[in-house]
């Protein structure tokens, strides 16, 4: 949060994947920046961003599938886009998610 120079962009929700929802998985929805070369998506078990790891890296748009994750498990995303000089932004007001294992062919 100190180095990022871009302002933040905003996580707007998750949503199920169309198959094997198993929580896991998930679609990351965010708002789009004008002159982001690429997205990075940072998940934490914590709201201030402790721990976080980077599940994504270089994403072009918004709604990509997020894999990694863990079901019926508090986490928090977070979205630190890179602009065109190469330098990354701010990351995002953390998303609280718990996603649930929702297969129910295993």
């Amino acid at each position: 949060a100190q180095a990022g120079v871009g302002a933040p962009t905003k996580v707007l929700k998750v949503t199920d994947p169309t198959y094997a929802f198993d929580g896991t998985r998930c679609h990351v929805h965010f708002e789009p920046v004008e002159g982001a070369t690429g997205y990075d998506v940072w998940v934490s078990p914590y709201a201030d961003g402790r721990g976080a790891l980077q599940l994504a890296k270089g994403w072009k748009e918004s709604g990509l599938l997020l894999q990694g994750l863990r079901p019926d498990i508090d986490f928090f995303v977070f979205i630190v886009y890179t602009d065109k000089d190469g330098k990354a932004s701010k990351p995002s007001a953390p998303l609280a998610i718990k996603l649930k294992d929702r297969f129910g062919y295993k």
